[in-house]
Protein backbone atom coordinates (compact mmCIF):
# COMPACT_ATOMS: atom_id res chain seq x y z
CA UNK A 1 0.00 0.00 0.00
CA UNK A 2 1.25 3.66 -0.72
CA UNK A 3 2.68 5.58 2.50
CA UNK A 4 0.26 6.79 4.40
CA UNK A 5 0.67 10.68 7.00
CA UNK A 6 -1.28 10.95 9.62
CA UNK A 7 -1.20 14.18 11.77
CA UNK A 8 -0.69 15.25 15.22
CA UNK A 9 -3.85 14.08 17.12
CA UNK A 10 -5.61 12.33 14.41
CA UNK A 11 -7.51 9.50 15.37
CA UNK A 12 -6.58 6.26 13.24
CA UNK A 13 -10.11 4.70 12.16
CA UNK A 14 -10.37 0.82 12.70
CA UNK A 15 -10.09 1.01 8.48
CA UNK A 16 -6.58 2.65 8.82
CA UNK A 17 -5.53 0.06 11.37
CA UNK A 18 -7.22 -2.54 9.57
CA UNK A 19 -4.78 -1.34 6.16
CA UNK A 20 -1.42 -0.92 7.94
CA UNK A 21 -1.64 -4.56 10.03
CA UNK A 22 -2.61 -6.04 6.51
CA UNK A 23 0.53 -4.25 4.93
CA UNK A 24 2.57 -5.84 7.32
CA UNK A 25 1.48 -9.19 6.74
CA UNK A 26 0.44 -8.90 2.66
CA UNK A 27 2.39 -6.32 0.99
CA UNK A 28 0.98 -4.91 -2.09
CA UNK A 29 1.69 -6.25 -5.39
CA UNK A 30 2.05 -4.56 -8.63
CA UNK A 31 2.57 -6.62 -11.84
CA UNK A 32 4.50 -5.27 -14.62
CA UNK A 33 4.80 -6.98 -18.18
CA UNK A 34 7.34 -4.27 -20.15
CA UNK A 35 10.32 -2.08 -19.03
CA UNK A 36 9.37 0.05 -15.72
CA UNK A 37 11.25 2.93 -14.24
CA UNK A 38 9.91 2.81 -10.34
CA UNK A 39 8.18 5.37 -8.33
CA UNK A 40 7.45 7.32 -5.37
CA UNK A 41 4.23 4.92 -4.72
CA UNK A 42 5.99 2.01 -5.05
CA UNK A 43 8.07 2.36 -1.24
CA UNK A 44 6.82 -0.52 0.80
CA UNK A 45 5.55 -2.79 -1.76
CA UNK A 46 5.85 -5.51 -4.15
CA UNK A 47 6.93 -5.14 -7.67
CA UNK A 48 6.76 -7.84 -10.38
CA UNK A 49 7.97 -8.61 -13.62
CA UNK A 50 6.04 -11.22 -15.52
CA UNK A 51 7.33 -11.66 -18.80
CA UNK A 52 9.11 -13.85 -21.19
CA UNK A 53 11.19 -10.75 -22.76
CA UNK A 54 14.14 -10.08 -20.60
CA UNK A 55 13.02 -6.17 -18.91
CA UNK A 56 14.48 -3.52 -17.07
CA UNK A 57 12.70 -2.12 -13.71
CA UNK A 58 15.03 1.59 -13.24
CA UNK A 59 15.80 3.57 -10.07
CA UNK A 60 15.76 7.67 -10.67
CA UNK A 61 17.36 9.83 -9.22
CA UNK A 62 15.73 11.94 -6.32
CA UNK A 63 12.72 9.76 -6.15
CA UNK A 64 12.73 8.42 -2.90
CA UNK A 65 14.29 9.25 0.35
CA UNK A 66 16.78 7.28 2.68
CA UNK A 67 15.23 4.18 4.22
CA UNK A 68 12.58 3.52 1.71
CA UNK A 69 12.33 -0.15 0.42
CA UNK A 70 11.09 -1.17 -2.49
CA UNK A 71 10.73 -5.80 -3.17
CA UNK A 72 11.00 -7.44 -6.20
CA UNK A 73 10.78 -10.54 -8.18
CA UNK A 74 10.38 -12.11 -11.65
CA UNK A 75 7.39 -15.07 -12.03
CA UNK A 76 8.28 -15.42 -15.49
CA UNK A 77 11.13 -16.52 -18.13
CA UNK A 78 12.52 -13.35 -19.47
CA UNK A 79 15.59 -11.80 -17.24
CA UNK A 80 14.75 -8.82 -14.95
CA UNK A 81 17.72 -6.06 -14.51
CA UNK A 82 17.69 -3.82 -11.95
CA UNK A 83 19.40 -0.60 -13.65
CA UNK A 84 20.43 3.01 -12.03
CA UNK A 85 19.47 5.95 -13.95
CA UNK A 86 21.49 8.94 -14.21
CA UNK A 87 22.44 10.10 -11.13
CA UNK A 88 22.12 7.24 -9.14
CA UNK A 89 24.37 5.13 -7.40
CA UNK A 90 23.75 1.28 -7.19
CA UNK A 91 25.58 -0.93 -4.45
CA UNK A 92 26.25 -3.55 -3.29
CA UNK A 93 25.18 -5.98 -5.33
CA UNK A 94 27.43 -8.61 -7.73
CA UNK A 95 24.38 -9.63 -9.31
CA UNK A 96 22.16 -7.39 -10.41
CA UNK A 97 19.51 -9.60 -12.49
CA UNK A 98 16.86 -11.65 -11.55
CA UNK A 99 16.13 -15.09 -12.54
CA UNK A 100 12.88 -16.84 -12.58
CA UNK A 101 11.42 -17.09 -9.05
CA UNK A 102 14.19 -14.88 -7.88
CA UNK A 103 13.68 -11.39 -6.15
CA UNK A 104 15.12 -9.07 -3.50
CA UNK A 105 15.16 -5.99 -1.68
CA UNK A 106 16.28 -2.65 -2.86
CA UNK A 107 17.23 -0.26 0.42
CA UNK A 108 17.82 3.15 -0.17
CA UNK A 109 20.32 4.97 1.42
CA UNK A 110 19.75 8.24 0.30
CA UNK A 111 18.08 10.01 -2.65
CA UNK A 112 20.85 9.07 -5.13
CA UNK A 113 22.02 5.93 -3.55
CA UNK A 114 20.52 2.80 -3.30
CA UNK A 115 21.11 -1.26 -2.24
CA UNK A 116 20.26 -4.26 -3.89
CA UNK A 117 20.45 -7.62 -2.31
CA UNK A 118 19.12 -10.40 -3.58
CA UNK A 119 17.43 -13.07 -2.22
CA UNK A 120 19.00 -15.67 -4.24
CA UNK A 121 21.83 -16.24 -6.95
CA UNK A 122 21.64 -19.96 -9.14
CA UNK A 123 25.68 -20.64 -9.58
CA UNK A 124 26.79 -23.51 -11.12
CA UNK A 125 29.93 -25.21 -9.79
CA UNK A 126 31.51 -23.80 -12.66
CA UNK A 127 30.64 -20.34 -11.84
CA UNK A 128 28.50 -20.08 -14.89
CA UNK A 129 25.11 -17.97 -13.76
CA UNK A 130 21.96 -18.92 -15.74
CA UNK A 131 20.09 -15.69 -17.24
CA UNK A 132 17.60 -17.79 -19.58
CA UNK A 133 16.29 -20.60 -21.46
CA UNK A 134 14.55 -19.94 -25.08
CA UNK A 135 12.74 -22.73 -26.28
CA UNK A 136 11.88 -22.24 -30.33
CA UNK A 137 9.61 -24.07 -33.21
CA UNK A 138 10.25 -24.51 -36.87
CA UNK A 139 12.17 -21.03 -36.27
CA UNK A 140 13.87 -19.70 -39.50
CA UNK A 141 16.44 -17.69 -37.55
CA UNK A 142 16.47 -17.46 -33.46
CA UNK A 143 17.91 -14.09 -32.00
CA UNK A 144 18.42 -13.40 -28.23
CA UNK A 145 16.61 -10.43 -26.70
CA UNK A 146 18.21 -6.91 -26.96
CA UNK A 147 20.46 -6.00 -24.05
CA UNK A 148 21.04 -10.04 -23.30
CA UNK A 149 24.29 -8.81 -23.03
CA UNK A 150 25.41 -6.30 -20.15
CA UNK A 151 27.84 -4.84 -18.26
CA UNK A 152 26.48 -7.30 -15.45
CA UNK A 153 28.87 -9.88 -16.85
CA UNK A 154 32.46 -9.52 -18.27
CA UNK A 155 31.59 -12.59 -20.34
CA UNK A 156 28.88 -15.01 -21.24
CA UNK A 157 28.16 -18.77 -22.55
CA UNK A 158 25.50 -19.53 -25.55
CA UNK A 159 24.00 -22.85 -25.64
CA UNK A 160 22.43 -23.42 -28.85
CA UNK A 161 20.70 -26.87 -29.39
CA UNK A 162 18.68 -28.24 -32.51
CA UNK A 163 16.73 -30.96 -31.80
CA UNK A 164 14.75 -31.32 -34.97
CA UNK A 165 15.18 -29.87 -38.08
CA UNK A 166 13.14 -31.11 -41.30
CA UNK A 167 16.12 -30.17 -44.13
CA UNK A 168 19.61 -30.15 -44.45
CA UNK A 169 21.13 -26.64 -44.09
CA UNK A 170 23.90 -24.85 -42.72
CA UNK A 171 23.65 -22.73 -39.48
CA UNK A 172 25.28 -19.27 -39.50
CA UNK A 173 25.61 -16.50 -36.92
CA UNK A 174 25.74 -12.41 -36.83
CA UNK A 175 25.96 -10.03 -33.99
CA UNK A 176 23.32 -7.79 -33.00
CA UNK A 177 23.21 -4.46 -31.45
CA UNK A 178 19.64 -2.44 -30.46
CA UNK A 179 17.61 -4.92 -31.82
CA UNK A 180 19.03 -4.88 -35.16
CA UNK A 181 21.85 -7.90 -37.53
CA UNK A 182 24.83 -6.35 -38.30
CA UNK A 183 25.29 -7.69 -41.47
CA UNK A 184 28.27 -5.84 -42.89
CA UNK A 185 31.28 -8.24 -44.18
CA UNK A 186 33.47 -7.75 -40.88
CA UNK A 187 33.10 -11.59 -39.74
CA UNK A 188 36.68 -13.50 -39.69
CA UNK A 189 36.97 -17.01 -38.30
CA UNK A 190 39.34 -20.00 -38.71
CA UNK A 191 37.82 -23.56 -38.09
CA UNK A 192 40.05 -26.42 -37.52
CA UNK A 193 38.50 -29.75 -37.17
CA UNK A 194 38.02 -33.95 -37.63
CA UNK A 195 34.85 -35.21 -39.47
CA UNK A 196 34.04 -39.08 -38.71
CA UNK A 197 32.62 -39.47 -42.28
CA UNK A 198 35.57 -40.19 -45.05
CA UNK A 199 38.46 -42.16 -42.35
CA UNK A 200 38.55 -38.94 -39.86
CA UNK A 201 40.24 -36.58 -42.24
CA UNK A 202 41.14 -33.45 -40.67
CA UNK A 203 39.10 -30.43 -42.19
CA UNK A 204 40.11 -26.65 -41.96
CA UNK A 205 37.72 -23.60 -42.81
CA UNK A 206 38.46 -19.91 -43.19
CA UNK A 207 36.39 -17.12 -43.68
CA UNK A 208 37.76 -13.66 -44.27
CA UNK A 209 35.29 -10.48 -44.30
CA UNK A 210 32.50 -12.81 -44.72
CA UNK A 211 28.68 -11.57 -43.79
CA UNK A 212 28.55 -13.96 -40.74
CA UNK A 213 29.84 -16.54 -39.40
CA UNK A 214 29.78 -20.34 -40.18
CA UNK A 215 28.92 -22.23 -37.14
CA UNK A 216 28.07 -25.60 -37.94
CA UNK A 217 25.09 -27.73 -39.63
CA UNK A 218 21.77 -29.10 -39.23
CA UNK A 219 20.97 -32.49 -40.71
CA UNK A 220 17.28 -33.81 -41.48
CA UNK A 221 15.18 -34.72 -38.94
CA UNK A 222 16.76 -38.36 -38.92
CA UNK A 223 20.26 -36.66 -37.75
CA UNK A 224 21.16 -36.70 -34.20
CA UNK A 225 21.03 -33.35 -32.22
CA UNK A 226 23.34 -30.26 -32.90
CA UNK A 227 25.05 -28.36 -30.68
CA UNK A 228 26.29 -25.15 -31.07
CA UNK A 229 28.60 -23.42 -27.60
CA UNK A 230 30.05 -20.20 -27.86
CA UNK A 231 31.79 -18.15 -25.34
CA UNK A 232 31.57 -14.17 -26.12
CA UNK A 233 34.33 -12.57 -24.74
CA UNK A 234 33.43 -9.04 -23.13
CA UNK A 235 30.75 -8.08 -25.87
CA UNK A 236 29.27 -5.24 -24.02
CA UNK A 237 32.92 -3.29 -23.75
CA UNK A 238 32.88 -0.33 -26.06
CA UNK A 239 36.70 -0.08 -25.70
CA UNK A 240 38.42 -2.48 -27.86
CA UNK A 241 38.07 -2.09 -31.88
CA UNK A 242 38.00 -5.75 -32.44
CA UNK A 243 35.75 -7.97 -30.21
CA UNK A 244 36.05 -12.11 -29.69
CA UNK A 245 33.04 -13.53 -29.85
CA UNK A 246 33.71 -17.66 -29.80
CA UNK A 247 35.40 -20.58 -28.42
CA UNK A 248 34.44 -24.08 -29.16
CA UNK A 249 31.58 -25.47 -31.44
CA UNK A 250 30.50 -29.20 -31.16
CA UNK A 251 27.47 -30.01 -33.68
CA UNK A 252 26.07 -32.98 -35.30
CA UNK A 253 27.68 -35.76 -33.69
CA UNK A 254 26.91 -38.19 -36.11
CA UNK A 255 28.90 -36.34 -38.66
CA UNK A 256 31.36 -34.88 -36.93
CA UNK A 257 33.71 -35.35 -33.56
CA UNK A 258 33.93 -31.41 -33.17
CA UNK A 259 36.00 -28.43 -34.23
CA UNK A 260 37.30 -25.73 -31.96
CA UNK A 261 36.27 -21.76 -33.95
CA UNK A 262 38.04 -18.66 -33.54
CA UNK A 263 35.44 -15.92 -34.35
CA UNK A 264 36.28 -12.34 -34.60
CA UNK A 265 34.12 -9.67 -36.02
CA UNK A 266 35.77 -6.49 -36.88
CA UNK A 267 33.88 -3.13 -37.07
CA UNK A 268 36.65 -1.31 -39.53
CA UNK A 269 38.80 0.09 -36.52
CA UNK A 270 35.71 1.58 -35.16
CA UNK A 271 34.48 0.64 -31.11
CA UNK A 272 31.62 -1.29 -30.97
CA UNK A 273 29.22 -2.67 -28.07
CA UNK A 274 27.18 -6.13 -29.00
CA UNK A 275 24.22 -6.52 -26.67
CA UNK A 276 22.80 -10.00 -28.57
CA UNK A 277 23.29 -12.37 -31.31
CA UNK A 278 21.42 -14.31 -33.90
CA UNK A 279 21.75 -18.20 -34.72
CA UNK A 280 20.24 -18.42 -38.77
CA UNK A 281 19.17 -21.49 -40.88
CA UNK A 282 19.90 -21.27 -44.43
CA UNK A 283 16.64 -24.15 -44.51
CA UNK A 284 13.29 -21.83 -43.89
CA UNK A 285 11.57 -22.68 -41.44
CA UNK A 286 13.33 -25.98 -39.64
CA UNK A 287 14.86 -25.56 -36.76
CA UNK A 288 13.66 -27.12 -32.85
CA UNK A 289 15.09 -26.65 -30.52
CA UNK A 290 16.00 -24.34 -27.54
CA UNK A 291 19.14 -21.81 -26.81
CA UNK A 292 20.50 -20.84 -22.97
CA UNK A 293 22.22 -18.07 -22.17
CA UNK A 294 24.87 -17.63 -18.70
CA UNK A 295 27.44 -15.20 -17.39
CA UNK A 296 30.52 -15.85 -16.06
CA UNK A 297 30.92 -14.65 -12.42
CA UNK A 298 33.69 -12.74 -11.93
CA UNK A 299 34.40 -14.10 -8.27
Amino acid sequence: MAKQTFTAGQTLTATQMNDLQSNDFNLTVSTKTAAYTFVVGDRGTRVVLNDTTGRTFTIDNSIFSAGDTIQVHNINTGVLTIAAGAGVTLNGADVLTVAQYQGGTIFFTSASSAIFFPTAKTVSAGGLVFISNTAFTTATSVSLPANTFTSTYTNYRVIFTVTASTTTGNITGRVRTSGSDNTSSRYFQMSPGMTIAGGGAASNQVNEAASSFTLGTQGSSTLPVSNIVLDFLRPNVNAFQKTAVGSQVFFDPGNYIGRAVNLIFDNNGAALQIDSFSFISSAASSMTGNVRVYGYADS
